[in-house]
């Protein structure tokens, strides 16, 4: 009996030997993260805190790789496939541009819908940009609902923000639907509109607006809530990450590659849950294989990050304390100056700490955070990686 256990303990053994090499590969296994984490961090001063209370989110992908990739332009088809799933009926109608401003070429098509009943305006538009020698630096795929100049007198409610604030419980006080509603109804229009990867990466709230001026650009009257689901590329079991800052090429000494910007994609709802809002930068083009890598483990980020934050918020202390709180952890893709070449971006898996300043909010109440990283770290090294350069 003691020679048959003592033959299955080894048995046992042996096969978690040769099991363990294969579960530190995979992603998990590499970075071996907590489900949460809790941390305070602060500046030599003291007036600045970062208080850590977040989620790490981690994919379940087996390997995490180094991947070309480049923007791909929109083509008039695109304009005409989502123009048909906003209404299928209606006719097109072209109004082509074909515009330079000063070292670009930019493209463009139009599609114009008027409801003269409800004074409004239904725009599909795509626009893209290119350099001199062909290169496309910027994209666009958007559907938006336009209103006449009787904003206040008809007190249509416009939907804004390019990031929205974070949900408390099942959804927004007062909207007719539920977060989970609002998220199924947003998966199902992306998931109509376009065969690509994309999953579901936040649901916010975005503030309500009725303007006064035909320009939208004064005199703003604040009026509800309503939803903002974002949606991000998947590569290879891992989330292209959303970033709350642009990666802008147009006019920049600083920036000596064609950067591919961020791309994201999302949908906001109106206030009875209709579709009013369709966005889609820059569409990667990635490449079908690259090479795998190895990421550090978890530990080692989060002291990073315990070191690069404080200093990060240092230079904006005054008097009173500032307060940072990092809610969400994230590992995922983005593109990144490669140094080997310094011509070229590539998927690279970062970390993102994603939370608010609560100085952001004291300043603008309608500030919106929820997909705005206030950290970027290199997985692969370590490096602190700046989302405005790419590197």
């Amino acid at each position: 009996m003691k020679k048959h256990m003592k033959s299955c303990l080894m048995l046992a053994a042996c096969l978690w030997l040769l099991c363990a090499p294969a579960l530190a590969q995979t992603v998990p296994g590499m970075v071996q993260a907590p489900a949460h984490v809790n941390r305070r961090f602060a500046s030599n001063t003291g007036k600045t805190v970062i208080e850590v209370d977040a989620n790490v989110l981690v994919p379940k992908a087996e390997a995490a790789y180094i991947l070309p990739v480049e923007i791909r332009a929109f083509e008039e088809e695109d304009a005409q496939r989502l123009a048909l799933l906003i209404d299928p009926d209606a006719p097109w109608q072209k109004d082509a541009a074909d515009e330079r401003t000063g070292a670009y070429r930019s493209t463009a098509w139009f599609r114009w819908l008027f409801d003269r009943q409800l004074d409004k305006q239904t725009n599909v538009t795509v626009s893209n940009m290119h350099l001199p020698e062909g290169a496309c630096v910027s994209t666009l795929l958007s559907y938006e609902v336009r209103w006449d100049d009787k904003y206040r007198t008809k007190g249509t409610v416009n939907y804004l923000g390019r990031e929205g604030r974070e949900i408390p419980g099942e959804g927004i006080a007062g909207h007719a639907l539920t977060t989970r509603q609002a998220a199924d109804i947003a998966r199902d229009f992306v998931r109509r509109g376009t065969q690509e990867p994309f999953a579901l990466f936040t649901m916010s709230a975005v503030s309500g607006v009725i303007f006064d001026d035909e320009l939208i650009l004064s005199n703003r009257h604040w009026r509800g809530e309503s939803y903002k689901a974002v949606f991000t590329r998947q590569v290879a079991g891992m989330p292209v990450l959303a970033s709350y800052v642009d990666l802008d090429y147009y006019g920049r000494k600083d920036i000596f590659a064609v950067p591919v910007g961020y791309e994201e994609l999302s949908v906001t709802l109106d206030a009875q849950g209709q579709v009013s809002n369709f966005m889609w930068y820059h569409r990667y083009q990635v490449a079908d294989a690259g090479d795998a890598c190895q990421l550090l483990p978890f530990d080692s980020i989060l002291d990073i990050a315990g070191k690069i934050l404080p200093l990060k918020f240092a230079g904006n202390e005054r008097e009173e304390e500032q307060l940072v709180r990092i809610n969400r952890i994230q590992l995922g893709y983005m593109p990144v100056l490669q140094r080997d070449s310094g011509q070229a971006f590539q998927l690279t898996p970062v970390w993102n700490f994603y939370g608010l300043n609560e100085r952001d909010f004291e300043e603008d109440p309608h500030h919106s955070e929820m997909n705005e990283a206030h950290l970027t770290v290199n997985a692969l090294d370590g490096t602190v990686i700046d989302p405005a350069y790419g590197y």
